[in-house]
């Protein structure tokens, strides 16, 4: 069973779960509306965390109010290293940066018959002396070996899931996607995943 952790504003999880409490659980569903402070707060104290259902939450900028929510998820839920599966916000369009990267135990993300995603994107920083690394939403997800791609996906970016140990991607038969650009994971495994 889930334990349920309701956070009614953006900012509100401190109040709700102490660290403590957090770092116990194994199974954490999440309600209501999260910021970046409440995904850093979460991420920094939710050490234990095996299943991770974040399907009903509305994510918002730290400046946002529940009425200019996002529907971006950039970074955050990354190096939670004992998660083996995440039931993603149904409302999320966008999911970029290091969402989940480096969840070196993550086996199943599920989207949810009415995922509104349409962007799975990337991202990369650079040094002093141009080097760039770059990143994605799944990247270094190693136990990760098969993803669904929900159907109104129209972008996959470079390194979206880059390090990760995935083998196998499944397309929606219906799957609107319109750019799907080489990644390192299609030629070196040659997954011979198909584009509808």
């Amino acid at each position: 069973d889930y334990d349920i952790v309701d956070v009614p504003v953006g900012g509100a999880i401190k109040a709700r779960i102490t660290p403590e409490e957090l770092g116990s659980l194994e199974m954490i569903r999440l309600t209501g509306v999260l910021n970046d402070d409440d995904i850093a707060y979460f991420t920094q104290n939710a050490s234990s965390v095996i299943c991770l259902d974040i399907s009903s939450v509305s994510i918002i900028d730290n400046n946002a109010t529940k009425s200019t929510e996002n529907n971006t998820l950039d970074g955050g839920f990354n190096s939670l290293t004992s998660l083996k599966e995440v039931y993603m916000p149904v409302n999320l369009k966008v999911i970029e940066g290091n969402a989940f990267s480096g969840c070196e135990s993550l086996e199943k993300v599920y989207w949810g018959t009415d995922s509104q995603l349409e962007v799975i994107g990337m991202g990369f920083s650079q040094d002093l002396w141009y080097n760039v690394t770059f990143w994605g939403p799944f990247s270094y997800c190693t136990a990760l070996k098969s993803i669904d791609i929900p159907k109104n996906v129209m972008t996959i970016k470079t390194s979206a899931f880059y390090g990760s140990g995935i083998e196998e991607v499944n397309f929606a038969e219906d799957a609107a996607i319109d750019v799907l650009e080489a990644t390192e994971y299609y030629v070196t495994n040659n997954l011979g995943a198909s584009q509808p």
